[in-house]
């Protein structure tokens, strides 16, 4: 048995539902799709009359005629006309685009933009072999200069030593007559410091107190070249100190600004070496005349040989890249340019045979 549909409401419902609500601005009776049940949907408006009834009775007979009512059987197939099937032309081919000719193609290229040239890859610097060990040269050039300023220092307290021993007539002459036991012992301490300071413990890598060692064996070695001098009455050993300690002191300056190397570092030093030699035979032959020209020619070729020695020493250690706890103490890194006077001594025997060969 199928369900009655609900009866539209009454015209007098409607106006009682409209007019209960004051506040109501818009009141819809029922949803306006809905359609089956044979009503209108009614809008109420506070601020106009309601519609009359006939117009209402009159809106709510008229059936919706955009959907079918509730019972309405669906339309069968054959009762749908058949829409006719038009042919479709197919679309006309584009027409060829001319060949550009060359004065045409010549006029594109022209216009055209010109491609940017595509940048080559910078290659990467070659590491400096100079600089094992150190981040840049500044580093380099530091320990460079802290080292041949301890150079100049020891050699400079030399200095004072031999002119003690030279210059100082009693001791001259005491050093002289019965000097020879002190020689002797001053001898032995400078072995002893040698071995001990500069091969046995760099060997360890002991950074603790490196600058004492560097005080005792400079005093060591001051004290037995003073006593060689006064014992032998020689100038030589203090002109040669003089020379050293100057040129050490001069390539401790050209060392600020700029980077010594070995082949640099000897000519620099050869070159201050001869520079230096030649200023001290001039004030030896006016302070002492023409005999102690001997002395100040031996003592230049002794400063020659161990400037150059040194300076082949710091490069050596410092290509070896066996530094790097010696940064920090540079009083360290002196005592361990001793293990490398051998490595020089054969290098330049090398040299040397290389070349008359």
């Amino acid at each position: 048995m199928s369900a009655q549909p609900t009866p539209p409401p009454s015209y007098e419902q409607v106006l009682l539902e409209s007019q209960g609500d004051a506040n109501m601005e818009i009141f819809t009776v029922q949803n306006p799709r809905i359609t089956d049940l044979d009503y209108n949907a009614y809008t109420a408006d506070d601020q106009g009359p309601p519609p009359p009834r006939v117009a209402f009775v009159a809106s709510s007979a008229q059936p919706s005629p955009s959907l079918p009512r509730k019972g309405t059987p669906p339309a069968s197939p054959a009762n749908i006309p058949a829409l006719a099937l038009q042919p479709v032309s197919p679309a006309p081919a584009p027409a060829p685009a001319p060949a550009p000719t060359a004065a045409a193609a010549a006029a594109a290229a022209a216009a055209a933009p010109a491609a940017a040239p595509v940048p080559k890859p910078k290659p990467k610097p070659k590491p400096d072999p100079s600089l094992k060990g150190f981040k840049c040269k500044e580093d380099r050039r530091t320990l460079i200069r802290k080292l041949y300023l301890l150079m100049a220092a020891m050699q400079l307290a030399t200095v004072g030593s031999v002119s003690i021993f030279v210059f100082i007539m009693p001791i001259k002459h005491w050093m002289k007559k019965d000097g020879l036991p002190l020689l002797y012992a001053s001898i032995g301490i400078f072995v002893w410091c040698f071995f001990v300071l500069a091969v046995i413990l760099p060997s360890k890598k002991k950074v603790e107190g490196s600058s004492i060692r560097f005080v005792i064996f400079t005093i060591s070695y001051a004290w037995l070249l003073g006593a060689v001098s006064g014992h032998f009455a020689t100038y030589i050993l203090l002109a040669a100190a003089v020379v050293i300690g100057l040129t050490f002191l001069a390539a401790a300056i050209i060392s600020i600004k700029a980077d010594i190397n070995m082949k640099k570092g000897l000519i620099i030093v050869s070159v201050v070496v001869l520079f230096l030699v030649g200023l001290t035979c001039i004030g030896t032959y006016f302070a002492f005349g023409v005999d102690e020209l001997r002395d100040c020619g031996f003592g230049g070729l002794i400063a020659l040989v161990v400037s150059e020695l040194m300076t082949a020493c710091i490069q050596l250690m410092l290509s070896k890249n066996n530094h790097g706890f010696t940064k920090e103490s540079p009083c360290l890194a002196f005592f361990h340019l001793f293990s490398y006077i051998r490595d020089v001594v054969i290098m330049c025997i090398h040299k040397i045979l290389c070349c008359a060969l």
